[in-house]
């Protein structure tokens, strides 16, 4: 990581491929394409990515059910993980 560190912020449209990426390599059924952008167009989700100088290398996803936050999807790049 940069001395700056890391940065978080609301997941964008142009984010996707680095997200299907990091899926990819966490998850053992990531999601597609079109339920990526499905869920960023959602009023009851929240997706934020974690950036080190300009690198997506992590996101987490929360949807807002009967008064309540749950998780939908976390994850970050192998070589990230275990840092603290």
């Amino acid at each position: 990581m940069s001395e700056a560190g890391s940065h978080l912020r609301r997941m964008e449209a142009r984010d996707l491929p680095s997200v299907m990426e990091i899926d990819a390599l966490s998850l053992p059924r990531p999601w597609s394409a079109a339920i990526w952008r499905g869920e960023l167009g959602s009023p009851y989700g929240l997706y934020l990515v974690i950036e080190d100088s300009g690198e997506v290398y992590g996101h987490i996803g929360v949807r807002h059910v009967l008064g309540e936050l749950h998780i939908t999807t976390i994850a970050v790049k192998p070589e990230y993980r275990r840092r603290g």
